[in-house]
């Protein structure tokens, strides 16, 4: 698919909430340069299959099924065993919602000594999770954020000045991304980021 193309998405799944569009519509923008998309029934313009398309007929009809996104994990990634550098979430930058539910999932675990965790979030969310007590949890965990900033701009520069090389993320748009700064990448859904950061490694 081109610059052009306009995907439409449909399907017997349950709608996005507003982080999960947010994380699709920017590992599209990576992934094939898409300026649109249409998720059916929640975008303003795809009410229906028949709207989204405006009477034209697809040139393509692909069929993903879970098994295939399953797949995608295991083809997106450079990284299937060995010790993590660092584990990150980000691209976008989080939203508070994003951040309680990493420190819920850490489940009061602390990271691995050898293994350092970027959460990216802009000052307004850092001010939340300091008020929500969100921050302090981090800092058991034995880490804290990087405010203000996108990462990917500076992995580059974070590769050459540290050394670290295995990447571990739930960011699709930093899997496509990331090749070039000279990165391994493993992209895995929250639950296992969170456990590779906790044990300092990665397993196939």
């Amino acid at each position: 698919m081109g610059y052009d193309t306009v995907p439409v998405m449909d399907g017997d799944v349950a709608a996005p909430d507003f982080d999960g569009l947010k994380q699709l519509a920017v590992a599209l923008a990576s992934y094939g340069g898409h300026a649109m998309f249409h998720l059916v029934v929640v975008t303003p313009e795809a009410l229906t299959t028949e709207a989204a398309f405006g009477g034209a007929v697809p040139d393509e009809d692909d069929v993903v099924r879970p098994s295939d996104l399953d797949a995608s994990f295991r083809e997106g990634s450079t990284l299937h065993d060995g010790v993590v550098d660092f584990v990150v979430f980000a691209a976008p930058q989080l939203s508070i919602d994003e951040v309680r539910a990493v420190v819920a999932g850490l489940q009061g675990r602390r990271i691995h000594q050898d293994t350092r965790l970027l959460l990216a979030v802009d000052p307004q969310v850092r001010a939340l999770s300091d008020r929500d007590g969100l921050t302090a949890a981090l800092e058991d965990a034995g880490e804290t954020f990087s405010t203000g900033t996108c990462f990917y701009p500076k992995a580059p520069m974070l590769r050459e000045a540290t050394g670290w090389k295995n990447l571990v993320t739930n960011s699709a748009k930093l899997v496509n991304t990331l090749a070039s700064a000279g990165y391994d990448v493993a992209w895995r859904r929250l639950g296992a980021c969170l456990d590779a950061a906790v044990a300092g490694r990665i397993s196939a």
